[in-house]
């Protein structure tokens, strides 16, 4: 059926209609199909998707600052913060202005706003910004890079930890497989969005990062309903990051002195002592097994040269060496062993996404394409198989991916 500029076949109703009435109706009136060319909100459209959240954060903007009562109190708060050295939770204010403070009626800006219709934004905007008050702090555990953009990934604070598709172009360029991330989500029609920052959670010992973030919101003093630690999340995210800082600080610091029972320590420099400030953020559950610096000896030779590369070779004898010997994070059992053993499979579990990560994240720093997915399918943990990331521009020395 031909279609004119003013009209196009729309398959959420199975008719032509006109292009305004697409405009103003998609994800509102009409549930758009994700294949659908018109629809804003399809991840293949990720372009046309960020210039509609531009657009309506420019409008949330511009109407917050017709309310002068709200306007001038964010001023005087944004202010503060930058005169006592905190710029770094303007972000974390603006999202509770917006979306969490309420007002003398109990309603938060943006209730009031969508109480009285959104005046003056169009239908892609609302239905954008209506998703966005679903903010809320996830644990984004990466599976897949799909592309320069998509990424399948699970939230791991959710009970079902379902997989989704994740939509973000800086986190696609340096994320490896496993890595786990803590930031603010909310779900589009087809996929899921990030919101502000963000920041790793690695395992620590045997506790993988949802028992690391658990341990820390705990010390913190975090609520434990999921509606009391949204509102804390505003201003503990960053305190999460620093005890988290302060645990790898600390840890690493004891990593150290561990080294002080060689031969030749007294060739080493003297450590200052530690901050107990610092020591004072830290969760005493996550010191109880600290870090052990060794040094280890691996035969270049054959697998270096068919792998092509040094720093590739010694990874993948490691991981074959690995795999076969006593490991005393599953009770002296080899990977092997583990594999087979109901209790001990979990944990293998996560000491192999531990392997997966840091392969993932050397490959991406040196350039190199190796992957590991042959280790996993020798241990028998084929369902936790997924695609290597494909090539991407290696990062250049000074990025830190976690400040991206």
């Amino acid at each position: 059926m031909s279609t004119s500029k003013n009209t196009r076949d729309c398959p959420a109703v199975g008719k032509q209609i006109a292009a305004a009435e697409c405009a103003e109706s998609r994800h509102s009136r009409y549930a758009c199909p994700e294949d659908c060319p018109h629809n804003t909100f399809s991840p293949s459209n990720y372009n046309r998707l960020l210039e509609v959240a531009e657009k309506s954060d420019r409008l949330m903007f511009e109407y917050f600052a017709t309310q002068p009562v709200m306007a001038a109190q964010i001023a005087r708060e944004l202010r503060s913060l930058q005169e006592t050295g905190r710029q770094d939770r303007a972000g974390m204010l603006v999202m509770d202005w917006f979306h969490f403070r309420p007002d003398a009626d109990g309603l938060s800006f943006f209730e009031r706003w969508e109480k009285q219709g959104f005046p003056g934004l169009r239908n892609d905007h609302r239905v954008f910004l209506q998703r966005r008050a679903g903010l809320r702090p996830s644990l984004i555990e990466v599976r897949q890079i799909v592309d320069a953009e998509q990424m399948i990934a699970v939230d791991l604070l959710e009970p079902e930890a379902e997989e989704f598709l994740l939509l973000d172009r800086s986190l696609a360029s340096f994320a490896p497989r496993f890595s786990t991330w803590l930031v603010w989500t909310y779900d589009l029609p087809h996929c899921r969005l990030l919101h502000g920052g963000m920041f790793e959670v690695d395992p620590i010992h045997d506790l993988g990062p949802a028992e690391v973030l658990e341990i820390l919101l705990d010390h913190l003093g975090c609520p434990k309903s999921v509606a009391e630690r949204r509102r804390w999340m505003l201003d503990g995210f960053l305190r999460v990051k620093e005890s988290l800082d302060a645990a790898n600080q600390v840890r690493r610091r004891i990593g150290l002195e561990s080294m002080d029972t060689r031969p030749r320590a007294s060739m080493l420099p003297k450590l200052p002592p530690l901050d107990p400030d610092l020591q004072a953020k830290v969760p005493p559950r996550l010191l109880e097994h600290p870090p052990v610096l060794r040094t280890v000896s691996v035969r270049g030779g054959k697998a270096m040269v068919e792998t092509g590369g040094l720093e590739l070779g010694i990874r993948m004898d490691l991981l074959r060496a690995w795999m076969n010997e006593p490991v005393p994070a599953l009770r002296g059992q080899t990977p092997r062993e583990a594999a087979v053993d109901l209790e001990l499979r979990p944990r293998l579990v996560q000491l192999v996404k531990n392997w997966v990560r840091d392969f993932d994240r050397m490959n991406l720093s040196a350039g190199t394409t190796g992957d590991m997915n042959w280790a996993l399918r020798d241990l028998g943990l084929d369902e936790w198989i997924y695609p290597p990331p494909p090539p991407r521009p290696r990062p250049a020395p000074q990025d830190d991916p976690e400040n991206n």
